[in-house]
């Protein structure tokens, strides 16, 4: 099972964001999709070189969710790049945790 650790200075305000702002449909287990489960928690301190896998939501157009997200805490820090079936833009969450947003082209 794949797991994913993103830390938070205020770990409540960062799973607020991911629900309401990056629209993820999580649990209070913080489960996202059917095999990725990833854990918000305190920041104690890190170090610079810290860097963590993204965690990527699939949304149904990306191109809409983008717009959303202007003007929120997240920052984008990759347009939209389109590989085979898939197209996704990476952001940054607002303590610095990447996550990326995927769409799958229809058939």
């Amino acid at each position: 099972m794949k797991s994913t650790l993103l830390t938070s200075r205020n770990p409540d305000k960062l799973l607020d964001f991911y629900r309401h702002v990056v629209g993820a449909d999580i649990d209070e287990n913080v489960v996202f999709g059917s095999d990725q489960k990833a854990y918000i928690a305190p920041q104690q301190s890190l170090e610079e070189d810290f860097l963590n896998e993204p965690v990527a939501f699939e949304v149904g157009n990306l191109e809409e969710k983008i717009r959303e997200l202007e003007g929120s805490d997240a920052r984008k820090t990759l347009g939209i790049i389109r590989v085979g079936n898939y197209s996704f833009a990476s952001f940054v969450d607002p303590d610095g945790n990447p996550f990326e947003l995927v769409q799958k082209k229809k058939e």
